[in-house]
């Protein structure tokens, strides 16, 4: 193509580039700009994927809550970004605090309540106050005869031997074993009378 040419009227029998029908590298930039996108994000692939271990090494802390096998799913996860091990295990360990403090929020939380139920039950008007020594023995008493030990290792691990609800259900039923328990006493006691006045009933009338 002459000065004169445009790419319009330029002869068609030789590219409209190059009269030897190749393209310059001025012309290949301005004209397919594309094509250098492609071996740019082509060399940018090989550059992220030449890092990316066969099989990652990636470890949680010491005193972790999670199951190891999250580890697997950051694993896909960091093959699927192209991480390497030390990018993955970032995120590994990212997972990781955010999972551990959200535990520790529980385990506060849960802790502060504990601690509400221990009160509420000391300011109960029925239970509380000058009563409360008192109605803990008794929901102890049932808690005794017929708990075993591991409903007993539950509710203290668990806290819920503190709640007012059950503290109040079981005083009730201990309260109730003490009165039934005297009733019987009372009631042998008269019937031991009746036996003895039916065997011996001379004795009954007999003069002191």
């Amino acid at each position: 193509m002459t000065e004169d040419d445009t790419i319009l009227t330029a002869d068609t029998n030789t590219d409209p580039a190059t009269e030897d029908g190749t393209m310059s590298d001025e012309d290949v930039t301005l004209l397919d700009d594309d094509q250098g996108k492609k071996t740019d994000d082509k060399d940018s692939d090989t550059d992220q994927t030449k890092n990316v271990p066969e099989k990652y090494d990636l470890v949680l802390g010491e005193k972790s809550q999670l199951d190891p096998s999250v580890l697997n799913d950051v694993a896909g996860l960091a093959k699927e970004l192209a991480l390497d091990n030390e990018q993955a295990q970032k995120v590994a360990t990212l997972i990781d605090t955010a999972a551990a403090s959200h535990f520790d929020h529980l385990v506060s939380e849960h802790k502060t309540r504990i601690t509400e139920w221990v009160a509420q039950v000391k300011k109960d008007s029925v239970m509380g106050g000058a009563n409360f020594n008192g109605t803990i023995d008794a929901a102890k008493r049932p808690l005794a005869k017929y708990g075993d030990d591991e409903l007993r290792a539950g509710l203290k691990e668990t806290g819920f031997g503190n709640h007012p609800a059950l503290i109040r259900f079981l005083s009730k039923i201990g309260k109730a074993m003490g009165e039934d328990h005297v009733i019987q006493q009372q009631h042998a006691t008269a019937h031991e009378k009746s036996i003895a006045e039916r065997l011996y009933p001379e004795l009954q009338n007999k003069p002191g």
